[in-house]
């Protein structure tokens, strides 16, 4: 099958009914063809183009603008045209009627009957006979499907041609699209290539941002004609990077006290080989000299998640959360952070060292306050207070109402109303004290006591 192109053809003024031919002008790879009348109400055709098969038969196309560009396929059966919207009519006839069918005085001629994207011809017609254009044949191609990661190489075949007039240089490189980027660019030189499928390979570069990439390859001949052949896209895998636009976000709750919870929204990463592996940790440093603290990671999954960390260190120091993501690529540990905004932690807001609402010591009922009898009562419930705080509890007693309280062992308890358990020793009076007790400065120190019980012998 033979490639015709059709275009630039010559015009001419013409008067009267009178048919002027103008010879076609050969070129290598098509006709340049002029205008033409033909058979009907004798109307011209300004885009009209006569295309010489062989010695004796030549194709009239009847287009609709004057100077389109037509590409044919000829077979000697069917007549292909990419824009055969452009096409009005196609007529087959002898050369040497050309002027009789065109005055409108023989019907020699036969129509190509129109089907589809095609015209199939009513008469056996033969190909012409010229150089075939430029065209690609064989796709470069890959030889694996999977994603080529950045710092690695893979292995493609090259592209065909077929046709086109010597001498024909064909070349290849490669595009890249980056990440969340619509624009493709060239990457590299033109590397040389004969017009066969042989192996080469592309490597992406340690700083290749490449998302998708595709092998370009050109054929140029000697006219300048160029006919790119490119193969199908293939995913690429650049190192694991923090998201575009992505941060870690603390919570607007957030006070950065000590012992307060730091609430955050977690960063996103792309790229990276997989199984990449997501983790937030919390680092925390006494002045900005020191090194951070390495934290405890919290594993995620690479979405924006709510997460939180205590403050462990003293006001003064600097918190901050960090979030990572870490692949294995290449035998090597590749990975991405992500830390957030560093926060002064401020000294913890407290309340003053006071017993709670009905929370006193206090006596349980049924006790028989005698020598010998055990008796049952509850320890007091602080709230407020510098940590750390000690809570404790002891049993007083004294011989009459005038005298001194005598002091018991303390015993040191958590916060709340907690169970005294005391057998009684003498006659008198007992009663118990409950304390809390700061061991920072200030140092202040709240007591609850019972009330005094008398006992008896």
């Amino acid at each position: 099958m033979s490639k015709i192109t059709v275009h630039n053809w010559k015009q001419t003024d013409i008067e009267g009914s009178a048919f002027e031919l103008i010879p076609p002008v050969y070129h290598v790879t098509y006709w340049e063809v002029p205008k033409w009348w033909y058979k009907g109400d004798r109307t011209v055709y300004t885009s009209c183009a006569r295309v010489d098969l062989n010695e004796q038969t030549s194709i009239y196309i009847d287009g609709t603008t004057p100077l389109m560009e037509i590409t044919l396929d000829y077979d000697g059966d069917k007549l292909r045209s990419p824009n055969w919207r452009d096409i009005r009519r196609v007529l087959i006839c002898a050369k040497d009627d050309i002027a009789a069918i065109n005055q409108g005085v023989s019907d020699a001629y036969a129509d190509i009957e129109f089907f589809k994207d095609y015209y199939i011809t009513r008469v056996n017609n033969y190909a012409l006979e010229v150089i075939d254009p430029l065209i690609n044949v064989l796709k470069p191609t890959f030889y694996s499907e999977l994603p080529i990661a950045v710092g690695s190489s893979s292995p493609f075949d090259t592209g065909t041609w077929n046709g086109g007039v010597e001498p024909i240089t064909y070349e290849w490189r490669y595009k890249a699209q980056n990440y969340k980027s619509d624009e493709w660019f060239s990457v590299g030189d033109w590397k040389t290539q004969p017009n066969e499928a042989i192996q080469e390979t592309i490597s992406l570069p340690e700083d290749s941002d490449a998302w998708y990439i595709h092998i370009e390859s050109r054929a140029v001949d000697a006219e300048g004609t160029i006919v790119y052949n490119n193969s199908a896209l293939r995913r690429a895998i650049p190192r694991v990077k923090k998201e575009p636009g992505s941060s870690i976000k603390y919570s607007a709750f957030n006070t950065y006290e000590e012992g307060s919870e730091l609430v955050f929204d977690t960063a996103t990463f792309y790229g990276g080989v997989p199984p990449v592996e997501y983790r937030h940790r919390i680092q925390q440093r006494n002045t900005p000299d020191d090194n951070w603290t390495t934290g405890k990671n919290t594993q995620y999954d690479n979405t924006v998640q709510t997460a939180r960390h205590t403050i462990t260190f003293s006001a003064g120091a600097q918190v901050r959360i960090q979030c990572q993501a870490v692949d294995s690529s290449q035998g090597e540990l590749q990975g991405a952070w992500q830390p957030g905004e560093v926060k002064e932690i401020i000294p913890a807001a407290t309340q003053p060292l006071e017993i709670a609402p009905n929370g006193g010591a206090n006596w349980l009922g049924g006790n028989v306050y005698e020598v010998g009898q055990t008796v049952y009562g509850k320890t007091a419930a602080f709230t407020g207070g510098i940590e750390p705080i000690t809570y404790r509890w002891r049993v007083q007693t004294r011989a009459t109402p005038q005298d001194s309280w005598n002091n018991a062992t303390w015993t040191n308890v958590t916060n709340g109303k907690i169970d005294v358990v005391y057998v009684i020793q003498d006659v008198g009076q007992l009663r118990i004290q409950s304390q809390a007790k700061e061991n920072n400065p200030p140092n202040s120190v709240t007591d609850s006591f019972t009330g005094a019980q008398t006992v008896s012998s």
